[in-house]
């Protein structure tokens, strides 16, 4: 009975920890593409300024 909680419950830490996993994974691919988004903005307002 008690290996059967245990069991239980390592899979609930397991599932939770999937979940933050991917919700972190996420947070990070947003902040590249926003990092990545005022890159390419910042590239090209200087590209502007050197061809004016």
């Amino acid at each position: 009975m008690d290996s059967l909680c245990n069991i239980f419950f390592t899979l609930e830490v397991i599932k939770i920890t999937k979940k933050r996993y991917f919700k972190g994974i996420f947070v990070i691919f947003g902040a590249l593409f926003h990092f990545l988004n005022l890159v390419v903005l910042f590239v090209s307002f200087s590209f502007e300024k050197l061809w004016v």
